[in-house]
């Protein structure tokens, strides 16, 4: 018995007949089987009408799962019952173009920025070999740009967009044998940022010898999310036209 996969999908039995005097009675047919480690019980079975004229027979067991592992084994059978079961042999469907990613998101959406981010694909169907991303104004596919990434990444920031303005965005994963179901979504760029307002109603409480609590209002943010807050003194000398030194951060 020879059993190979020809596709992602199917394996190939090859296998010779057993002599006459060992079957014991009027050849039926056979059984093709094959299961996931493991999963002894739970197989797939094709049955094959016997052939009298062949030395040699050929079945296929279709509909498997991509890129899995799979024992395989072949038993004759009689109207009494099955015939042993073939040595078992272990066979691997081969790889597959990739199912769509997951869960496709945006986040840290700025005015020329943004970041995309993924899960990998429920169905691999082979090795990861990396993901493809892909973005363009929409409806203007003169503006396509594309980047290959490596097969750990799972988020990308794009740069370089235009304020305002709605952008489609695809991902792809990739295996062996190529790029798998693209992912897409659209998404509109951010306003322009503004520079923030100053904080109000300032106040100073628990005085140390080296520290004080400072309280404040926040100010207008300037159409993004501030970034960090910069505390200056006037350190020794204190007055309109003297230096602020920064203290904190």
């Amino acid at each position: 018995v020879l059993a190979e996969a020809i596709n992602s999908t199917t394996i190939r039995f090859t296998w010779t007949p057993p002599s006459p005097q060992f079957i014991n009675g009027i050849n039926q047919g056979y059984k093709l089987l094959a299961w996931e480690p493991g999963q002894i019980e739970d197989f797939t079975m094709v049955t094959v009408r016997p052939n009298f004229q062949d030395m040699v027979h050929v079945g296929y067991i279709r509909g498997l799962k991509k890129f899995a592992k799979y024992y395989t084994s072949v038993l004759c059978f009689t109207t009494p019952g099955d015939g042993p079961r073939s040595p078992p042999q272990l066979v691997r469907s081969h790889e597959d173009y990739p199912g769509p990613i997951g869960h496709l998101s945006f986040t840290e959406i700025l005015d020329t920025s943004l970041k995309v981010s993924w899960r990998e694909p429920h169905e691999k169907n082979g090795i990861l070999t990396g993901y493809r991303i892909s973005w363009e104004e929409y409806n203007r596919t003169n503006t396509r740009v594309t980047h290959y990434l490596a097969n750990v990444t799972l988020g990308y920031r794009v740069t370089g967009l235009t304020a305002l303005t709605t952008y489609t965005i695809e991902v792809a994963a990739m295996t062996s044998k190529g790029q798998g179901q693209t992912s897409s979504s659209t998404i509109s760029s951010g306003v322009p940022p503004e520079l923030p307002g100053s904080p109000t109603n300032l106040a100073i409480s628990n005085i140390g010898p080296r520290s004080v609590t400072l309280q404040f209002r926040p100010g207008y943010d300037g159409k993004t999310s501030i970034s960090r807050w910069l505390v200056e003194a006037q350190v020794g000398v204190i007055g309109e036209h003297e230096e602020w030194h920064l203290v904190h951060q």
